[in-house]
This record gives C-alpha cells, sequence and structure tokens, in this order.
C-alpha cells in the first residue's frame, strides 16, 4: 500500500471520527453537565455541591454560556473533517486544505482567549443566587489556556506555510 493510500485511509477513518465527535461532544456535555457534580463541571468554587443547589434559570444560562466553547470545538471539527475529506480525496497539497486547517486554527486560538472569559461567567452565574458576600468572580488562567492557545497558533502558521507552498506547486505546475 502506498503512501499516499495509507494517508487516504486514515483520513477517512478520521473524518467520520470527526463526524461523531461533533454530534456526541454537545451530547456528552449535556448529560455531564445535567447529571454531575457542577463543581466538577464548571472548575470553579462557588460553594456548591451538586446542580440541583442552582435554580433552573441560572442552570440554563450556565449550560448555554458553557456551550459556547463547545460550539467553538464542533465548528473546529467540522473543518478537521473537510480537511480529511480533502486527503481521502486525494488532494494533499490543495490550496483548500490551508483554508481548512486556518479555521480549525482560529477556533482553538478563540477557544484559548475564552476559556478565562467563560470561567468567569460561569462563576457568576452559579454563584449569583448565594447571599451577599458568597457570591464570586472566579478568574482562571492555567497552563491549558496557554496551550491551546499556542497549539492554535502553531496550526495558523502551519497552515500558512501548507498555503503558500500549494502556492508555489501550482505555479510550477503550470510550466510544465
Amino acid at each position: 500500500m502506498s503512501a499516499l493510500a495509507r494517508v487516504a485511509r486514515l483520513a477517512g477513518i478520521l473524518r467520520i471520527a470527526c463526524a461523531i465527535g461533533m454530534v456526541a461532544l454537545p451530547v456528552l456535555v449535556l448529560i455531564e453537565f445535567w447529571t454531575s457534580d457542577v463543581t466538577g463541571f464548571l472548575g470553579v468554587r462557588a460553594g456548591i455541591t451538586t446542580i440541583d443547589a442552582i435554580p433552573l434559570p441560572a442552570r440554563i444560562l450556565a449550560l448555554v454560556v458553557a456551550m459556547i466553547p463547545i460550539g467553538l470545538g464542533v465548528y473546529g471539527l467540522y473543518w478537521l473533517q473537510r480537511l480529511f475529506a480533502l486527503y481521502r480525496a486525494g488532494k494533499v497539497f490543495a490550496v483548500a486544505n490551508s483554508r481548512c486547517l486556518k479555521m480549525f486554527a482560529w477556533t482553538q486560538i478563540i477557544s484559548g482567549l475564552l476559556q478565562p472569559v467563560i470561567g468567569a461567567a460561569l462563576s457568576v452565574i452559579i454563584s449569583w443566587h448565594n447571599p451577599p458576600g458568597e457570591r464570586m468572580l472566579a478568574i482562571t488562567l492555567d497552563s491549558n489556556m496557554l496551550g491551546t492557545l499556542l497549539f492554535g497558533l502553531l496550526i495558523l502558521v502551519i497552515a500558512w506555510v501548507m498555503g503558500e507552498a500549494s502556492r508555489v506547486a501550482d505555479e510550477n505546475a503550470q510550466f510544465v
């Protein structure tokens, strides 16, 4: 089996995995959100130990806010799925590949930048019903956020390089 055939085969599998992930990610988060320990899910410490301790309107608002990064993740998987479809079709150095990678990279960059904002918003939402003095605004910066941001920037640079390589390959192909 040639290297291109192996790439196409793996790309087909990864394309299917991305499609499954696009559906499974929000569904699993919804299930976890409604059934788990809230402090573990939200990553904040607001003196709340169970989801039932949060009033329903606050739970719904927290879910909407928590789904923002999930939506970004699904959008990123969409672009990866498109990239793997191109690879599956044998289009390894197409300009469209660069666009798919760039869009995926931007989802990662935005996700990395939004993580502290989303966490802060969730800490306010789930502690808002607490008595005065027990409400909180928790702003968290950690290595995962930095890692996501740097990963997105790395993929963006690779996408730019691949785009240039594709353009040069197209130019060279026209000379023949």
